[in-house]
């Protein structure tokens, strides 16, 4: 047997298989919750915000008017 699941199997006090199973499913749930997690947080961090989308936040926060906010877009997609 592979040396990570021995420990479990003398915790568990449980035939061979089952502590086997057992600690690899909880293997398997760690990474399956680890891994998107991850990814969010790649996908989050990973690339700044265009400018177009921190003017769309800036207009939904109030910082700036309807008026302003076509302004800046219209001159943004003249660049």
């Amino acid at each position: 047997m592979h040396p990570f699941y021995e420990p479990n199997r003398k915790l568990l006090g449980q035939k061979e298989i089952q502590a086997g199973l057992i600690s690899m499913l909880a293997y398997l749930g760690f990474w399956a919750v680890a891994i998107p997690i991850a990814l969010r947080a790649l996908k989050r961090y990973s690339a700044p915000p265009d400018a177009v989308t921190i003017l769309r936040d800036r207009y939904a926060r109030g910082d700036i008017d309807l008026e302003e906010f076509l302004q800046r877009k219209g001159t943004l997609e003249h660049c």
